[in-house]
């Protein structure tokens, strides 16, 4: 599944037990009519021999003109899981009351970080921005460098992982790559190619972690060069001081690919 048609299922997922029209679902998702149709018959039943995936249900009135749309219960076991255990959600409470708290909890910030992560990677899959958002996490556990992206997509289980990282840093052939990634060659073994996030990578991943959490942007640092050379190993990073690190990303950075829209 691609951003996209994830955004339009969670903004139905978002209404709860109502019924969306497909006007409705185009103008909150930021998407035209037809784009809707299509992302709802690829969630729903599908169409001309290509099978959906049930998550919603549509509906006519008799001559066609008035389509609704509301979410499975599938569909709403699917997005019982982009909800924080935090929220403390008891799935065996009244369904009127269950589907409030659900849609609430969806609107507070699995929705909106969606959103910007749709427009961030315009085209992308949802296993393209798990790729990223794996590659951030392991160079902030593992030091300086981060993981090898063999053990990455090893890690994920991914076997076209090198696909996905293409579209991430430089492109696929005759495709401009997003440049949220960048390939380094390991100081240890220059055979071996290290993945890690660019400052608009690191960005786009703090942009997405704030949504979620529904917290202020926190920015990343990067020891600087001269400092991550005198390091024996990436354990020692927590020996140098303050002034050693730049932020991984300006945060006053202009570029409107990053604007962020709920």
């Amino acid at each position: 599944m691609t951003l996209s048609p994830l955004r339009t299922f969670l903004t139905i997922a978002e209404a709860g037990a109502s019924s969306l029209s497909y006007d409705h679902i185009a103008s909150k998702a930021g998407i035209d009519y037809m784009q809707a149709a299509h992302h709802i018959e690829y969630l729903s039943t599908g169409r001309a021999g290509h099978e959906g995936i049930e998550l919603v249900t549509r509906r006519e009135d008799a001559d066609r003109r008035y389509r609704t749309v509301t979410i499975t219960e599938k569909g709403r076991d699917l997005a019982r899981r982009f909800v924080s255990p935090e929220i403390g959600l008891e799935f065996n409470e009244e369904p009127i009351v269950e589907a409030a708290r659900l849609s609430e909890a969806l609107r507070s910030g699995p929705l909106p970080a969606i959103h910007f992560a749709t427009n961030a990677l315009p085209g992308a899959a949802l296993v393209t921005l798990t790729v990223l958002l794996e590659i951030a996490r392991n160079e902030v556990r593992f030091g300086l460098e981060g993981l090898p992206a063999k053990t990455i997509a090893a890690q994920l289980g991914i076997s076209n992982f090198p696909r996905h990282l293409s579209i991430l840093s430089e492109g696929l052939k005759g495709r401009d790559g997003l440049g949220l990634v960048e390939c380094i060659t390991s100081p240890e073994d220059r055979r071996i190619k290290l993945p890690r996030p660019t400052a608009k990578g690191h960005r786009v991943v703090s942009q997405i972690a704030a949504l979620v959490c529904g917290e202020a942007l926190i920015v990343p640092r990067r020891a600087k060069p001269e400092k991550a050379i005198e390091l024996a190993s990436a354990d020692m990073i927590s020996s140098l001081d303050d002034a050693d690190f730049d932020p991984a990303f300006d945060v006053d950075d202009p570029d409107e690919t990053l604007k962020v829209t709920k």
